[in-house]
């Protein structure tokens, strides 16, 4: 009695022990290039280019206006994008800086991200010029 008593406390507990669902792996490769977000009710665009190399530069704009510019470093970890703020046209953000973005979906033509502000995002490739 003793053992099944042990063993049905083990099982119980082993129950309880939450279960942490494993993030899925992005391939970072598929970052790389132009993506633009926009908020057409808030006139608001949002546009990123992630080079290759790890780094990436992005511009804000407002009504049609560019607002800010930033650059920096990216690399994707544990499903997260992670940005390293090196230049910011408004000095709002230091040099050295870090913001994480999680990586929701990613695929060859959009990314979808839930902000430090837990709002989703979709940014959408832009096509090349030829």
């Amino acid at each position: 009695m003793n053992r099944s008593f042990l063993l049905l406390l083990l099982l119980s507990l082993a129950l309880l022990v939450p279960c942490r669902a494993e993030e899925p792996a992005f391939d970072p490769t598929k970052l790389v290039g132009e993506w633009r977000y926009e908020n057409e009710p808030q006139k608001q665009v949002a546009q990123y280019a992630f080079r290759a190399d790890g780094t990436f530069t992005a511009e804000l704009f407002q009504g049609g206006e560019s607002v800010r510019k930033f650059e920096g470093r990216w690399k994707i970890e544990e499903g997260m994008i992670l940005y390293t703020y090196e230049k910011d046209s408004l000095a709002q953000v230091g040099a050295g800086a870090r913001e994480r973005d999680r990586l929701i979906r990613l695929d060859e033509s959009s990314y979808t991200i839930e902000g430090g502000d837990r709002g989703q995002r979709s940014y959408w490739r832009v096509k090349e010029s030829k």
